[in-house]
């Protein structure tokens, strides 16, 4: 049997100081391989605490050192942040590995109006405003060491050491009862939580995972920061937490859901009213409900594509058809048996058990005031505010074979596997899978109350022999409610640049390919091949921030969005070549600033590599409420002027910001304003490796020469935007040779790769 039956490449070279192997490698040994892929629960990995110092790697020079696992309770994920042997399973962001001098991948974490910053020595710094987190507790500050994990919400920071200690401050109560442990120092006493997993934020408390699997909850009860004593037993096993503004929903390992929150109350399946109880007004609702549905005249369909059309045509019997609230069984439909469930337990001596009737869950999504449950099966249920998501109406018979669900702040976006979506919730707009400007929506990126969708159209080319996918991008309901959604485009072709008028035209065609006969649905890990015999890959670099949806192409860079206050947003361009009027309103300036806008740089979460990731969560676009900041790599010629004016002549990732200034909308290198009173906050500077940002500023990591690195920060002085008296000293001492895993993987294969 050669090399290539084992299912082995040939030997590669790979560094003394660690050996690689996935599933391309083989199963492990060959009397237990078969041929890739893996057994499932099967991981494979190289033993590197052996004295293995061979320079090339196979089966034959190193099945001494190769050891499989059979019953692995942790996912393989080797150096990716996904699972090769789980596809399903995303394994969580870097981490660093236990054997080496840097604690931890340090990171920037914000609430509404401060920033937190993990060095890599597990020890924490703050800036801001004081109140939300800004300022760390001089009583605090000492226990603050090795630190792994920095959790947030929009007022409060919780800090979680490696030995699972968890430390809050910021604007919470952390109350007492709440499973916390209190140690009086000489100057108060401290409380704090222990043994301490995971951390996830409501908008004025958290809810956290133990190490055990059961859950604590601290902060305001009117935001799920007390756990109702009916449920409380019930938590164990507990795997995923998601919030809204005001709820938590709990996962535990089987599937099943657990809700609570806006004030001590949790939330059973018979309490359609939500009101933290049941009682015969459930009941008369479903009643009610299905009398009004009686007076609804609904067709007979002979497939789910004649209902879906007529359900996008008649879009006011949406409310009539389904109510998930109402569904008690959850078996997508209200009819009495619902009612019989509720009556049934109210007959019950000594009450009923609790239960949520969602079952059978893979992954909770939710937006600011509901939840969507997406099921093993592919269908969703949803739970909350029925205006803003917590009810799919009509919609509910479409929620099948889904893939992921995208989120505004008050309506949710199903993907399907045939490349059709389904929209619910407060959103302007009747676009469904019914909808026929589009064949198949390829990807979304969501804004704060509008979704961006890339999609293609299938025709026949002007031969009459191939098909045309064309590829388009549009914007599906309103960026700000009541008002339209407003394009701009900037042309930077060679030598010129121009900026094209404000239009209320959001579509744009980004390109077409061809081929001789196409069946969907696209798949963009296996793409089909061209005329050209080429793989049809499609663009999918497309951002949204809260108010604004940003893209380029070969020639153009696209703005689309609007204003909600009617001040500078980063929606426009306002590309005037001077700066007008005050610094806090208009946000003007010269045409510098766009003529570095001609390819993105390449640093971002697809393109993650052990060489980039030296700071976690890091980002090459991000946004405050009222501005825009993303990372360009200043190649184009047309910024050579601004370039040479600064006197800068390397190609480094530069800095562009768009939008109101109070708000980090004018932080941009090389940018030249005709302002005597206005500062650039960033100059000539480029080497940026990622961003961050809080709700009204920006901060920048840069790392230049061997082992420099600078944080730069702009946006509102008082809420993150100054950082002159901060220590950033040892933030990245030790990162120059990171080994990394993620989060979620197994520690076997901390560092391992293909």
């Amino acid at each position: 049997m050669n090399i290539d039956q084992l299912g082995v490449h040939a030997p590669v070279v790979l560094p003394v100081r660690r050996l690689k192997m996935g599933r391309s490698g083989g199963c492990c040994l060959p009397a237990n391989c078969t041929a890739p892929p893996c057994p499932s629960g099967s991981c494979c990995y190289v033993d590197t605490s052996k004295n293995n110092s061979v320079d090339t790697f196979s089966i034959d020079n190193s099945v001494n050192y190769s050891k499989c696992e059979e019953d692995v309770t942790e996912n393989c994920c080797l150096t990716k942040p996904f699972s090769l042997f789980n596809k399903d399973v995303e394994c969580g962001q870097p981490e660093t590995c236990e054997d080496q001098s840097s604690f931890t991948l340090p990171s920037v974490y914000s609430t509404d109006k401060a920033f937190i910053l993990l060095k890599q020595d597990g020890t924490v710094v703050a800036w801001g405003d004081s109140q939300i987190g800004g300022q760390i507790p001089s009583i605090l500050q000492s226990y603050l060491t090795n630190i792994v994990s920095i959790y947030t919400n929009p007022v409060a920071v919780v800090a979680v050491s490696k030995s699972g200690h968890a430390f809050t401050w910021g604007d919470i109560s952390i109350g007492s009862g709440s499973g916390s442990t209190t140690l009086f120092t000489q100057g108060g006493f401290i409380t704090y939580f222990e043994n301490i997993k995971s951390v996830t934020g409501s908008a004025r408390a958290f809810a956290a995972i133990r190490t055990d699997g059961t859950v604590v909850a601290w902060g305001e009860a009117g935001y799920g920061g007390v756990i109702p004593s009916s449920i409380s037993s019930l938590l164990v096993n507990i795997v995923e937490i998601v919030s809204t503004d005001k709820h938590f929903a709990a996962r535990d390992e089987d599937g099943k859901i657990f809700i609570w929150g806006d004030g001590e109350k949790s939330y059973d399946k018979r309490d359609v009213n939500k009101s933290g109880s049941v009682s015969s007004l459930d009941a008369l609702n479903i009643l009610n409900f299905l009398k009004l549905n009686g007076g609804v005249s609904i067709p007979d369909f002979n497939t789910l594509v004649e209902y879906e059309a007529w359900i996008e045509a008649n879009p006011e019997v949406l409310s009539f058809v389904y109510k998930s609230s109402l569904d008690v069984n959850k078996n997508g439909t209200v009819s009495s048996l619902d009612i019989l469930m509720i009556l049934n337990a109210l007959s019950v001596i000594g009450g009923f058990s609790y239960d949520s009737s969602f079952t059978d869950v893979k992954k909770i999504y939710s937006n600011n005031h509901a939840f969507a449950f997406l099921t093993n099966d592919g269908k969703v249920f949803v739970w909350g505010d029925e205006n803003k998501g917590g009810n799919t109406g009509g919609h509910q018979p479409s929620l099948i074979n889904i893939k992921e669900i995208y989120n505004t702040d008050q309506a949710f976006l199903a993907h399907r596997i045939d490349n059709k979506i389904v929209v619910w919730g407060d959103i302007d707009t009747n676009v469904g899978s019914a909808s026929t400007f589009y064949d198949e929506v390829l990807d979304v990126v969501a804004s704060k109350y509008a979704f961006g969708i890339s999609y293609i159209t299938v025709s026949i080319d002007f031969s009459g022999s191939t098909d045309a996918l064309n590829q388009y991008f549009d914007v599906i309901g309103s960026v700000v409610d009541g008002k339209q959604n407003l394009a701009e485009k900037l042309y930077f072709g060679e030598g010129n640049v121009s900026r094209y008028p404000s239009t209320t035209t959001t579509k744009v065609h980004i390109g077409s390919d061809f081929i001789e006969t196409y069946s969907g649905p696209y798949d963009h890990n296996n793409p089909p091949l061209n005329i050209d015999g080429d793989a049809v890959r499609f663009k999918r670099d497309f951002y949204a921030s809260d108010y604004a949806f940003h893209f380029n192409d070969v020639y153009n860079f696209y703005s689309i969005g609007q204003s909600p206050d009617d001040e500078h947003n980063s929606h426009t361009l306002k590309y005037t070549g001077l700066f007008h009027g005050p610094s806090n309103q208009v946000g003007n300036f010269s045409s510098d600033n766009f003529r570095l806008v001609d390819h993105p740089a390449l640093y971002d979460k697809n393109t993650e590599t052990l060489n980039s990731v030296k700071v976690k969560n890091s980002k090459n676009y991000v946004s405050s409420s009222r501005a825009t900041a993303f990372l360009v790599d200043g190649s184009s010629k047309i910024s050579r002027n601004a370039r040479i004016r600064e006197g800068v002549s390397r190609k480094a990732n530069y800095v562009v910001s768009l939008g109101h200034s109070d708000y980090g909308g004018l932080g941009t290198s090389l940018l030249d304003l005709y302002d005597s009173s206005f500062q650039n906050p960033i100059g000539n500077k480029g080497d940026f490796v990622g961003l961050f940002s809080n709700q009204h500023s920006f901060c920048g990591i840069r790392f230049f020469g061997s082992l420099e690195y600078e944080i730069v920060t702009w946006g509102n002085q008082d809420f993150g935007g100054d950082s002159s008296s901060v220590d950033f000293s040892d933030a990245f001492i030790n990162t120059s040779n990171l080994k990394i895993t993620h989060e979620g993987c197994h520690n076997n294969f901390c560092d391992q790769d293909f």
